[in-house]
């Protein structure tokens, strides 16, 4: 089961997040037949959207959009408040590079532009942007909180992947709400971040997030919430027809003579197949 943590610390002015989500990670990377490297960068995607559910309205949608320079393209995370997740990539075969030994996450990204989008369910999302500064994700997210929305943020997120599949994935995010936490708690944590290192190094060695957090937080660990989170898409057999109206006439005429047409959602891989009667039923709906 894939956990997601979250709660408050330092009397509510540090609010925490924190999941463990390998078999989420190894959905996506089994949906979309990535590649090792685009496994680890929607990954963290996707571990970066679970990490904010906490703090979404009942209903609100949240989507990452990683629109990049280099040679995946695009990454797209989105979270829901009922604890689930979805996401894509362009370019799922990207070409795995490595430095130092790990997966160069931010040589296939390049920079670019991180957007936001909060949707409420309101007639107009609200959408933020921030240039990538380091297209290793967990930084460019930490940077969007802290100058978008005003939450200084300390955020890791990490993907194992081996040769069979992930091996571990998981993050944390640390968000300071209320200004008045004293600067030596500040350096504190920030001590610890960095003498915690890797998430998924603690997660493979058979640690839990709960013990990730306690090397974070230590004794200010007290209560905390949790739930479970999962891959899920909203797709179904309806949209995909619907899709079908944004085709051309001809387009449309090509796939009766075809007899046949395919929809494949972006999202989550699954394929939907229309027979001749129902691509006639779209086109002549399209035609009034």
């Amino acid at each position: 089961m894939d956990r997601l943590i979250y709660g408050h610390a330092f009397d509510g002015k540090l609010r925490f997040s924190a999941a463990s989500m390998k078999n989420t990670v190894e959905q996506a990377r089994l949906r979309h037949t990535l590649s090792p490297i685009a496994t680890a960068a929607l990954g963290r995607a996707l571990i970066g959207a679970a990490l904010a559910i906490p703090w979404l309205a009942e209903t609100e949608v949240l989507t990452i959009d990683i629109e990049a320079k280099g040679p995946i393209k695009r990454i797209v995370a989105q979270s829901r408040g009922n604890f689930t997740v979805r996401g894509y990539v362009s370019n799922p075969l990207v070409e795995d590079r490595v430095k130092d030994g790990k997966f160069d996450v931010a040589a296939i990204v390049g920079g670019g532009v991180l957007r936001v989008v909060r949707d409420l369910g309101l007639k107009t999302p609200h959408t933020s942007q921030v240039p990538i500064r380091s297209g290793e994700i967990a930084q460019d997210l930490a940077y969007y909180y802290t100058v978008s929305e005003q939450l200084p943020t300390a955020m890791a997120l990490g993907v194992l992947v081996g040769r069979s599949g992930v091996i571990s994935a998981g993050g944390y995010a640390l968000q300071v709400i209320d200004r008045s936490l004293s600067e030596d708690v500040l350096n504190e944590l920030e001590r610890r971040v960095t003498e915690t290192g890797a998430v998924t190094k603690h997660l493979s060695e058979g640690e839990t997030i709960v013990d990730v957090l306690y090397e974070l937080l230590g004794n200010e660990l007290g209560h905390y919430e949790e739930n479970e989170v999962s891959y899920e898409c909203q797709c179904t057999r309806e949209k995909a027809k619907e899709s079908l109206m944004v085709l051309n006439i001809q387009d449309l005429q090509e796939m009766i003579k075809e007899g046949e047409a395919e929809v494949t959602c972006k999202w989550c891989g699954k394929r939907y197949y229309f027979g001749e009667d129902e691509i006639r039923e779209v086109l002549m709906g399209k035609m009034g």
